[in-house]
């Protein structure tokens, strides 16, 4: 079994109570995203793995430059690998319009 975990940042209380209800009450608990995917977003049992942090150090200004370089090497190195010539997603015009958190 695969499971994708993430977050959500809700405005205000009201809407993470609304999206935290059932499908069937109208929230979005349940709701199938593909033939095989739901959203769960209360889990159906506590999970047994313990969750994993990023260092603080990893969000100093410097560390994370170092961290875009070495990341646009990796893209680049599976790219080459996955024979991808020219990543529109690594483009300079799409890249400079993001914050380095966000490059990352």
């Amino acid at each position: 079994r695969k499971v994708r975990y993430g977050w959500v940042t809700f405005n205000n209380q009201e809407n993470c109570h609304r999206a935290l209800q059932d499908v069937t009450n109208g929230g979005l608990n349940g709701h199938q995203l593909t033939g095989q995917y739901f959203m769960n977003l209360l889990p159906k049992q506590k999970s047994k793995r313990r969750p994993k942090f990023s260092p603080p150090e990893s969000l100093y200004p410097h560390r994370v430059l170092y961290d875009i370089k070495q990341t646009y090497k990796l893209c680049k190195k599976f790219d080459l690998e996955a024979g991808i010539k020219d990543n529109p997603l690594l483009r300079e015009i799409l890249l400079s319009k993001l914050s380095e958190i966000r490059k990352l």
